[in-house]
């Protein structure tokens, strides 16, 4: 199944997707970008399958967000696992629901307003094969080995980087 702009061919968001699983024992997603609405929906997340924040695992890039991204942090800290992967080249946009039958979401999304819902996106979404589970594995323990958990001293750093964050962004 694809999915492209709001809805997929069967008539469901995005986010319905996220949520429609029979049972998840376990969350991986990996997003360049993510904003207040990608927590709102991680929070869904963890509530409709009653997940601890030790089962989901959620891998940003350095520049996830200008929005105040310490603020974000912040709220994430107490809902999962987060990690940031500093290297400039990552722009991995992939959701992975483990459970009886894993539900596999990889394109163009990003775990945003805009990559949810208002964006032209373009996604597989799917139940993966066991050898196309273990690879995405593969990617996330890449993930893991290359990026630093976010701690109380990562949410200092963007605290006090938010005038330049900004002012980047603006530049941008």
């Amino acid at each position: 199944m694809f999915y492209w702009k709001h809805k997929t061919e069967s008539g469901t968001t995005l986010e319905d997707e996220l949520m429609c699983c029979k049972s998840v024992s376990e969350a991986m997603i990996a997003s360049a970008f993510l904003s207040r609405e990608g927590v709102r929906i991680l929070q869904r997340i963890k509530d409709t399958y009653s997940l601890r924040k030790e089962n989901i695992a959620l891998y940003l890039s350095a520049q996830f967000s200008a929005d105040k991204p310490h603020e974000i942090l912040e709220q994430l800290s107490g809902l999962c696992v987060t990690k940031i992967i500093f290297d400039h080249s990552f722009h991995a946009k992939v959701y992975l629901l483990r459970g009886k039958h894993d539900k596999l979401i990889y394109g163009s999304s990003n775990f945003t307003e805009g990559g949810m819902t208002g964006n032209i996106e373009f996604d597989f979404i799917g139940s993966p094969s066991p050898e196309e589970t273990k690879s995405v594995v593969t990617f996330f323990d890449y993930c893991d080995r290359n990026s630093k958990e976010v701690n109380t001293e990562v949410i200092q750093y963007y605290m006090d980087n938010q005038a330049k964050i900004t002012e980047l962004h603006r530049v941008q």
